[in-house]
This record gives structure tokens, sequence and C-alpha cells, in this order.
């Protein structure tokens, strides 16, 4: 298995792999949404309705939207970083990111089975503008966990000391993405939920 994966790697490069993977996602969440759709789209159309009527009333509670949010993307961050650092990194790393892309490709096909071609326009205003953040930190991750997996048990055996240091120079890029990480939460804490009700005004509201 591990020799398969480091394989594969090799032969489609890091990006045209994760770019496979994530789109084998969307797929598999794209057609999840739809064979599904009975079992949670009236749940949801009640729902909505519900929050439609009231969205103006909604009073948004920064402080706990922000502590949910940081202990989302850290939890995220760090089950990443962590499996790099074992054997079965790359597999691991690999079945995150076909996961990402089902919940991209059921987030999307749900909204606009509700709302239409409007359900697009909510859908990205969910994302945006942290994405714009967050998008080059998931591709940072990715390339350098793959690289940290692949330095650490397939390019020959190391010493303890050897991956002690290896380790080591990887804490200067941890440090980055994790700024980067920060900022992007707190747009999407303080930008992005004004965006998202403004636009559930828009589609659900009316």
């Amino acid at each position: 298995m591990k020799s398969t994966m480091n394989m594969i790697t090799k032969r489609l490069g890091i990006y045209r792999l994760a770019a496979i993977l994530l789109l084998l996602g969307i797929v598999l969440g794209t057609i999840g949404a739809n064979l599904l759709q009975r079992f949670y789209l009236n749940d949801l159309e009640i729902l909505n309705r519900y929050f439609g009527s009231n969205i103006k009333a909604i009073h948004i509670d920064y402080g706990s939207l922000m502590k949910y949010i940081i202990t989302n993307r850290l939890k995220e961050f760090c089950v990443v970083w962590i499996c790099c650092c074992m054997v079965f990194g790359i597999p691991v790393l690999s079945c995150l990111i076909v996961y990402k892309g089902i919940s991209i490709g059921f987030a999307l096909s749900s909204s606009i089975l509700c709302y239409g071609f409007k359900g697009i326009t909510l859908y990205f205003a969910y994302i945006f503008p942290q994405c714009i953040l967050y998008i080059p930190v998931y591709i940072l991750m990715v390339k350098k966990g793959y690289e940290l997996c692949e330095n650490l048990y397939f390019n020959g055996k190391l010493s303890p000391h050897a991956r002690r240091s290896l380790l080591k120079e990887y804490i200067p890029i941890l440090a980055l993405l994790l700024v980067f990480l920060g900022i992007g939460c707190l747009i999407e804490t303080y930008i992005n939920s004004a965006i998202v009700k403004g636009a559930a005004n828009w589609i659900i509201g009316h």
C-alpha cells in the first residue's frame, strides 16, 4: 500500500494527484446529494422557511462563532500534520482530500436543489472572502504534508536525529500557515458572517 501510494504520487505529482482526488470527491458528493435528496430536502426547506422569516432578527454571537471556527480549522490543521508525521500519512491525507471534495460537492448540489441557481450564490457566500486565504493555505499544507511524509519514510531510512532535524525545518512553514489560517478565521467570523446573512436574506428571506 505504501509503495503503491508513493509510486502514484511520484508519477502524477502532488498537485495533479490532489486535484484528481478533490474532483473525485466532488463528483461523489454531487451524486450523493442527488441520490439522497428525498431524505433531507423537505426538512431543509422547512428549516429554511423558518430561518428566512426570522433572519433579520438574528443576532450573531461573534465570540462563540470565532471559537467554533478556530476549533474546526485547527482540528483539520492538526490532523493533517500529525498524520503526515506517520508512515500512513499519504493515504490518510489522500482520504481527507476526497472527503473535502465530497463535502463541497454535497453542499453545492444540495444548495442548488433547494434554491435553484440562487443556491450557487448562497454557497459561494458561505466561502467568500476567507477562501482567498484558505485555498493557498490548504494547497501549501497538502504539498508540504506529502513532502514531509515522503522525506520521513520513502526517501531512505533516517536516524532519530535526522528525523528531528527534518521536523524542525518545517516549523517556519507551519507557523506561517497558522498565521494565515488565523487571519482567515477572523475574516470568516466578522466579514463572511455578514455576507452570509445578507445573501440568505436575499435568497431565503424573500
